[in-house]
């Protein structure tokens, strides 16, 4: 099948789950494990924050829930929505091991933590594509020619190297400006944040675990001997010392200066709430999706918030995603079909509704126009296909300038 290419001795593992009976979709469980082995995903992402995991988890969740269509081109302009296909079948069950939700989750993790996710078609003994299966991004890289901007990718395997397809491979990136083949993971913009989080939160665990807060100090004007100061030291920690906070113990006089390191002095709070706003920025993520303060959010601005990270990040994410599918689908089936996703940003159905009337009313939007953007099929009569007018109560056909019901149709002409 052109699947893969070269000879190495391990390829030929691979090429042997082919040949089986070339139904790599129903050996769900066969290419897991080949390629599970080298699937340590952890090893890729740097121990990240609370705050970075929540922009992720939430990203994730948005393009889990997003619905995806198959569409097709029919031969008088309309477009009709189908239900039985190849990809339609795919995206119902991608493998037999993880389902479309869990495909459209990792994607977003991907471009988080990589930059990249990779698709290995699984194709059943036709040649079809009919499953898809996530490659290891640490493993996969694009090799480019003269030629083509991706003339293979090469997937390392135990040291192994074997070449892939292009057109074996469905590549999602996070677009980079430093490169047109390979994406860069939407946290490295942020890696100083994600550090100085991870620093905040270390300080705050060894502040408490070691007792920062300066407590009570026992101090004598007289010299101890070793013996008298350990005694001494010993039964006041066994009488009030307990867990890991550090006792203090001073003779001969000494006596301790109070320090202003105390999570208060620090201000570590406002630190940290600047450090959340860098990385909920990069993420252009309203905080109440990660468990802002209901003080500071009402309806009003929440739903504004909602909408403004599903129209500007979400819904141009998912876009893309339909392009690079739509190229693949017209490459394996057709050039009439296409995938797009229905918009996650919420609507104000009123305003829609509005605008609706006052477009189709002024012969700005024909029905069938209105349908299209609301992704209903279209109409069949003549009607539909043209622009109308509202003058007066009287609708006019904006092509003929006819009068609909100029003369009514329920009496009798005279001459008749």
């Amino acid at each position: 099948m052109g699947l893969i290419k070269n000879t190495v001795d391990y390829s030929k593992r691979v090429v042997g789950l082919m040949k089986k009976d070339l139904s790599l979709w129903q050996q769900g469980r066969e290419i897991i494990d080949t390629f599970s082995d080298y699937w340590d995903l952890n090893a890729g992402i740097k121990n990240t924050t609370s705050w970075v995991e929540s922009c992720v988890n939430t990203w994730g969740n948005f393009y889990a829930a997003a619905k995806f269509r198959l569409y097709k081109k029919l031969g008088d302009g309309r477009v009709k929505e189908i239900f039985d296909h190849p990809f339609v079948k795919m995206m119902e069950a991608p493998n037999n091991f993880q389902t479309w939700w869990e495909h459209k989750y990792f994607i977003a993790v991907f471009q988080a933590y990589f930059g990249n996710i990779y698709f290995l078609k699984l194709r059943d003994r036709m040649g079809v594509w009919r499953g898809q299966q996530i490659l290891d991004p640490m493993c996969i890289r694009a090799v480019s020619s003269d030629r083509n901007f991706i003339e293979y990718y090469e997937y390392n395997i135990n040291g192994k190297d074997i070449k892939l397809d292009p057109k074996d491979v469905v590549h999602i990136r996070y677009p980079s400006a430093g490169s047109q083949v390979k994406g860069q993971p939407l946290i490295a913009s942020i890696m100083d944040q994600i550090d100085v989080d991870k620093y905040q939160t270390a300080l705050q665990k060894t502040f408490y675990q070691n007792g920062g807060f300066m407590g009570q100090t026992w101090t004598t004007s007289q010299q101890l001997s070793k013996v008298s100061f350990n005694n001494a030291k010993a039964q006041l920690e066994q009488r009030i010392g307990s867990g890991n906070f550090k006792f203090g113990l001073f003779d001969g006089g000494l006596q301790p200066v109070k320090s202003a390191y105390s999570i208060k002095d620090m201000d570590i709070a406002e630190q940290r709430k600047l450090t959340m706003q860098e990385i909920l920025s990069a993420f252009r993520i309203p905080q109440i999706l990660v468990g802002g303060a209901s003080d500071t959010y009402n309806r009003a601005s929440a739903e504004a918030g909602i909408y403004s990270y599903a129209s500007t990040f979400i819904d141009p994410g998912l876009s893309y995603i339909d392009d690079v599918y739509t190229r693949h689908i017209k490459f394996e089936f057709s050039d009439k079909f296409f995938l797009k996703h229905d918009l996650i940003s919420p609507r104000d159905i009123q305003v829609a509704m509005s605008r609706y009337k006052s477009m189709t009313g002024m012969g700005a939007l024909t029905v069938n126009e209105l349908r299209t953007e609301e992704d209903y099929e279209e109409f069949d009569y003549p009607l539909a296909k043209v622009p109308l007018i509202n003058v007066g109560g009287a609708v006019i056909r904006l092509d003929t300038g006819e009068q609909l019901g100029a003369v009514p149709n329920n009496k009798i002409k005279q001459e008749e």
